[in-house]
């Protein structure tokens, strides 16, 4: 261990480090070392408990009690989630002439970032309507109102959160993602205009065409270092490319954002789900009960979203780059019931 300080003139992290790696296949080597996190023998990081996490929130609740026959409540949460969990390039500080545009970086923080479920606006509204008429409201002299109009309760929830950020990687050769973690590709600084394009996720899909149509702008066709998106069949470098993404060059670490780069996101999620009641008397004690339940009344589809995105291609060198795979199967439906009470 002394030794190989001496002869290399980098100060080792810790005696745990020669300890983990001597642990497991003898692994206490100097490219061990330059491993992210090397005091771990590995680090499948399964759960999140190799990481820094940080999540601030507003929380706001207004409750309209019950009044003229209405209730209703709006819960809204305006959030930030922060960490640096997967996705890691390297656990050591990064120097200057690393990073395409010149910039070093402590232990780290090259990878602190939104965290792959990091939602700025969480939005649930709900609440409760009785239609005005019949009994005590319109048309309360009316037989035929009060017997078909009369009574009815509606309720409805209606539910919105952004979208998730989106986790944009590299297919790097062997010198790109020499002894590094994840590749990640470089941000082009000439880059003017938007990384999407196409229109909303899903925009003009069809279930033939679902995974055929790109939203991102950027595909690499090839992994050549330093080069951005080729000029038809002609390989364009970085400075003169004309996409926002570029290959990583040689021995050199890529400074897109871990998530979100170009404050990309997958789409956000809306539902509005709603339902009608009655109670018909039958007598005293019985009563019979009438529902209509409608979910997903606006009949949306939610495109190439789950937990992480993952149903989104974010490798900047697939083909499929900015292809969504998925579409939500949860289309409008409704349910009617009968309850009988006594």
């Amino acid at each position: 261990m002394t030794a190989a300080q001496t002869a290399t003139g980098i100060q080792l992290p810790s005696y745990a480090w020669y300890q983990a790696a001597a642990a497991v296949n003898k692994n206490a080597t100097i490219a061990h070392m330059l491993t992210w996190m090397p005091q771990f023998s590995s680090t499948s990081d399964t759960w999140g408990a190799v990481a820094n996490s940080n999540y601030h929130a507003l929380q706001l609740s207004l409750v309209k009690r019950t009044a003229h026959g209405s209730s209703i409540t709006v819960n809204y949460t305006f959030a930030k989630n922060m960490d640096d969990a997967g996705t890691a390039r390297s656990g050591y500080a990064i120097p200057a002439s690393a990073t395409a545009d010149g910039r070093a970086w402590a232990p780290d923080r090259i990878d602190y970032s939104r965290s792959v479920n990091d939602q700025p606006h969480n939005l649930q509204v709900f609440g409760t309507y009785a239609l005005p008429f019949g009994k005590g409201g319109y048309g309360a002299d009316n037989k035929f109102v009060r017997a078909f109009a009369g009574g009815w309760k509606l309720s409805g929830i209606s539910s919105y959160w952004s979208g998730l950020p989106l986790a944009i990687t590299a297919g790097c050769t062997s010198y790109q993602n020499y002894l590094q973690g994840q590749c990640m590709p470089d941000v082009n600084p000439n880059f003017h205009g938007s990384a999407r394009v196409n229109g909303g996720w899903g925009h003009g899909v069809t279930a033939a065409t679902l995974g055929k149509v790109s939203y991102l702008n950027g595909y690499l066709s090839d992994t050549t270092p330093g080069n951005g998106v080729p000029n038809g069949t002609t390989k364009v470098a970085c400075a003169s490319s004309s996409g926002p993404f570029c290959n990583v060059n040689n021995f050199m670490i890529g400074n897109a954002g871990r998530t979100g780069a170009y404050n990309l996101r997958g789409p956000g999620y809306y539902r509005l789900n709603m339902a009608v009641r009655r109670t018909f008397p039958i007598t005293e004690r019985a009563n019979f009960i009438f529902g209509v339940d409608c979910a997903n009344v606006t009949n949306s589809v939610l495109f190439g979203n789950n937990a992480q995105n993952n149903q989104i291609q974010a490798s900047v060198n697939n083909a499929a780059f900015g292809t969504v795979g998925f579409a939500s199967a949860d289309s409008r439906a409704f349910q009617f019931s009968g309850r009988l009470e006594f």
